[in-house]
């Protein structure tokens, strides 16, 4: 499967601004047929068979950030613009991103944001071996507008 992000807008047929009752169907339309991990809880995360999980954060009752991981790599595909953010190297990614939006790193050196696309990445190290798994990012975070702002943003909850 392959699900687009679309930075301020979502990922695919999550649509940040959504309220629970209407991300809740979103969500379970990219379950996988017959597939049900036993991590999955209702309207708030899921796993696919390939280990992509896809989660939903609300705000004030509205769909406010999805994130989605990919520890293990798989057939699944998390696309922006036609780049691959799981399967291709994390320094082409950056690369290709700091093209058309400011990106940000973080003091970690592992975490990336482009403040403009309300769009975060991340690994668990700053790898740049292709034959270690941190070479690619695991997590992908797409916010809506405000995501950042001031109280009531993540540090706050």
């Amino acid at each position: 499967m392959d699900l687009h992000v679309e930075p301020p807008t979502g990922v695919g047929p999550l649509r940040l601004g959504m309220t629970r009752e209407e991300s809740a169907p979103a969500l379970e339309s990219l379950r996988a047929p017959g597939f049900h991990s036993p991590r999955d809880r209702a309207g708030v995360w899921l796993h696919r068979p390939d280990g992509l999980g896809i989660s939903l954060e609300h705000l004030a009752g509205r769909l406010a950030a999805v994130e989605l991981w990919n520890p293990l790599g798989g057939a699944d595909r998390v696309l922006y613009r036609g780049l691959d953010l799981f399967g291709t190297p994390a320094a082409a990614v950056r690369e290709r991103l700091a093209r058309t939006a400011a990106l940000t790193p973080g003091d970690d050196g592992i975490s990336y944001v482009a403040p403009d696309l309300l769009l975060a990445l991340w690994r668990s190290n700053a790898s740049d071996d292709p034959a270690d798994p941190n070479h690619y990012f695991a997590s992908v975070l797409v916010a809506a507008p405000g995501y950042y702002d001031g109280p009531g943003g993540p540090a706050d909850r």
